[in-house]
């Protein structure tokens, strides 16, 4: 499953949010490779399990952060 692409976006704008997915990543990244991951909607990024999980702790529901099939043919 992959987050919708317009939650990088979110990420980056919110300081509180993107402090708290580098502390989830926990070393594996470096906080400017994941910034770079999130400014170009990698898919790498938006499948990562600390994104998903951070999107969780925002309040987001997984109906919510996840693309659907729809959503994939419409940001193609």
């Amino acid at each position: 499953m992959i987050a919708q692409i317009k939650y990088c976006e979110k990420i980056i704008k919110t300081p509180e949010l993107l402090g708290e997915l580098i502390k989830k990543i926990n070393g594996n990244m470096s906080p400017d490779n994941i910034i770079r991951h999130l400014q170009r909607s990698s898919k790498n990024i938006r499948s990562n399990v600390a994104l998903i999980e951070t999107l969780r702790d925002s309040g987001l529901k997984d109906e919510e952060i996840f693309e659907s099939e729809e959503t994939e043919k419409v940001t193609a």
